[in-house]
């Protein structure tokens, strides 16, 4: 359960399914050690490594702690853009492209952070 009187660390107002990179820090229930469980770990990698496959992300930095993880996701933009983020000339296309479009004819296509979920692993 979330602890409701907990204070956000979000920034107000911002728009988290911008194409950028993204750290994120994810803590266990009561911060138990649920990551010195060898197969928590495997479960937890496959999760991570499952991401693109579902989602237009790129993947970076990923750390697995005993009671959290840290990870860097790159939300990669629009991808009949190209929009993978493997050169710097994707990466301003993929920014001009949204600074010259207006909002409301940009298609919901890209990912939020706070909607990128992994499918459940069988």
């Amino acid at each position: 359960m979330l602890d409701k009187h907990r204070k956000t660390i979000r920034i107000q107002n911002y728009d988290y399914s911008s194409v950028g990179a993204y750290l994120v820090t994810v803590c266990t229930h009561q911060r138990i050690d649920y990551f010195d469980n060898p197969e928590c770990v495997r479960v937890c990698r496959e999760v991570w490594e499952s991401l693109p496959e579902h989602h237009n992300v790129k993947l970076d930095q990923f750390v697995i702690m005993p009671d959290h993880v840290h990870f860097i996701l790159w939300i990669c933009g629009k991808p009949e853009l190209g929009g993978d983020f493997n050169s710097d000339d994707n990466r301003e296309a993929i920014s001009l492209h949204l600074e010259a479009t207006p909002s409301s004819s940009i298609p919901t296509i890209l990912p939020s952070l706070r909607t990128i979920r992994p499918l459940i692993i069988e």
